[in-house]
């Protein structure tokens, strides 16, 4: 009886053992089954680095031969997919800035790898710089499957922000409209005094009187006198334009660089 009883005890030790192993296969498999999807559903979000990390969990040797498979071949795909870029500091003439803190997305770059290729997802991302008080800001698109794209946000020294503008002066436009008025006059009483010409041409010439002669000269007198008035302004205008001096105007910079404490490993 007491040998029954043993083996009695030793048999449920086993079928609960047995049970137990199927439960945890059963739910060992849900997990693969549930990363492939979620996987295929990051992939088709353009969440290439999230994917790849279900589609890793889904093609590991625990879950079913079946699932693994197509995990694995997903995964490949997702990898060609996945786009790369090395970013970077530097000043107006080129030259890297080591010591340049780097934002990329949001995230503060790890200096390590700073100059290092990095995993991101396709599509728009931001980096921003700061150094000695300085910032900018650079925007960049990747496309899917590029490789190292080289993403370098320039800081200028302050003496390289400000750039000099030569802008037409306000006198330079009063002479250029007297000038414009000039040459109008000019061409509207030439106009009148060459017509007035030709009609004492048609009807008196070369028998006019003085008296009918002296009615013309006015016309082409305010002329001569618009035509002078239009060559000197414009002269002026111009002269007042090339003596005048460039203006230092502002170059636009990136926006201040936002503080944040999170450090984010790539």
């Amino acid at each position: 009886m007491p040998v029954t009883r043993a083996f009695a005890a030793a048999l449920a030790s086993a079928v609960v053992a047995l049970a137990s192993d199927a439960a945890a296969q059963g739910t060992a498999a849900e997990r693969c089954i549930a990363s492939a999807d979620k996987g295929q559903l990051l992939r088709d979000e353009g969440k290439l680095r999230a994917s790849r990390v279900e589609l890793a969990t889904c093609g590991a040797d625990a879950c079913p031969v079946v699932v693994r498979r197509e995990c694995v071949r997903w995964l490949e795909e997702v990898d060609a997919r996945i786009p790369t870029a090395i970013v970077t500091a530097r000043d107006g003439a080129g030259r890297d800035l080591p010591l340049a803190k780097l934002v990329l997305d949001g995230q503060v770059v790890p200096a390590e790898r700073v100059g290092r290729s990095l995993a991101l997802d396709p599509g728009p991302h931001t980096l921003r710089a700061e150094v000695g008080g300085r910032s900018a800001e650079e925007s960049f698109i990747l496309q899917e499957g590029e490789r190292d794209r080289i993403v370098p946000v320039i800081l200028r020294a302050p003496d390289e922000l400000t750039r000099y503008e030569k802008r037409v002066p306000v006198l330079s436009w009063i002479l250029g409209g007297v000038a414009l008025a000039g040459g109008v006059g000019f061409g509207v009483f030439w106009a009148k005094g060459m017509g007035e010409v030709s009609d004492l041409r048609a009807t008196c010439s070369p028998y006019c009187t003085s008296a009918e002669v002296d009615d013309v000269r006015p016309s082409l007198t305010i002329a001569r006198i618009s035509g002078g008035v239009a060559i000197g302004a414009a002269v002026s205008a111009v002269a007042v334009y090339l003596l005048s001096s460039p203006k230092p105007v502002p170059r636009k910079t990136g926006a201040a660089l936002a503080p944040s404490g999170v450090v984010v490993s790539f």
